[in-house]
């Protein structure tokens, strides 16, 4: 199955979707903040990143996430979850970086595991 990487410094949050999606068959591992995500991207290539996108109070680590991914792992899918109300803005940021779907919380759990396990397919259609 998919190796997944799940970046969020909600600790609940990696626990938790940690669990659902290794229940649904993939290799998961879990990142709290940026600099840990990127070693992990240096040495495992994932097939899906799914990341918070704000990791401190300052936020837009996720947007600098997913351009690393592009740069070092373009095959690699994207998923970006914001707390925060979308805008143009924020979706603009997010097309610029490359990222695949950018989705609101909160979130049903098998909306993201549907919604993860078709970009997956996708992308092995693609590819």
């Amino acid at each position: 199955m998919a190796a997944i990487l799940i970046v969020d410094d909600e600790q609940f949050i990696l626990i938790g979707l940690g669990d659902y999606f290794r229940s649904l068959g993939f290799t998961v591992d879990c990142a709290q903040d940026l600099e840990e995500a990127m070693r992990l991207l240096q040495d495992i290539r994932y097939d899906l990143v799914i990341s918070d996108i704000r990791l401190t109070r300052y936020g837009g680590e996720g947007l600098r996430m997913v351009e690393y991914v592009r740069n070092n792992s373009p095959g690699t899918a994207t998923i970006l979850l914001t707390g925060a109300a979308r805008s143009a803005e924020l979706e603009a940021e997010a097309k610029t970086s490359g990222v695949d779907l950018l989705l609101e919380k909160p979130f049903l759990l098998d909306k993201l595991g549907s919604t993860a396990l078709e970009l997956l397919k996708n992308r092995q259609r693609l590819g």
